[in-house]
């Protein structure tokens, strides 16, 4: 299956097999995958065969997110991915509605996400520079904390 996206890079496939997640880093955008039946196509002629039927097939959605997105995260009650380009702007993505809800600068250039379902939150830390990690929440749509590695977000 093709994304028909340039420089397609992560694919997470959620539990249970019907929907998938790429980031299409060099489109900078994110294809949402799920798989539904669909109606049968309509060949030239314009009639359907007798017996034909629907099918299961994959349908994507190709949503714009910005310049080299790449890294991403999906919720644990998988509800909403998190993805974050290398300017560090983050994305949130509301996968029932599949629409972008949310997108803010998290001031970590290279940001690499790190999911705690413990506590519901995401916390991202640069990948090149030493910074602070930076936490939220998917409904705080900004940031809850600042923290070091290894020590609890305040």
């Amino acid at each position: 299956m093709g994304t028909g996206q340039d420089i397609t890079h992560l694919l997470h496939v959620a539990a249970g097999g019907r929907h998938a997640y790429a980031s299409n880093s060099g489109s900078g955008t994110l294809s949402l995958f799920e798989q539904r039946l669909v109606p049968p196509s309509l060949p030239p002629t314009g009639v359907l065969p007798a017996g034909a039927k629907a099918r299961l097939d994959w349908v994507q959605e190709v949503l714009p997110t910005g310049p080299g997105t790449e890294g991403f995260a999906v919720s644990p009650d998988e509800r909403e991915l998190w993805a974050v380009g290398p300017n560090g702007t983050l994305y949130v993505i509301d996968l029932a509605t599949q629409r972008r809800v949310a997108s803010f600068a998290s001031g970590l250039d290279g940001a690499i996400a790190w999911p705690l379902p413990w506590m519901a939150a995401r916390c991202w830390w640069s990948a090149l520079r030493p910074a602070p990690w930076r936490c939220s929440t998917p409904a705080a749509a900004g940031w809850l904390s600042a923290c070091r590695p290894g020590a609890a977000p305040a």
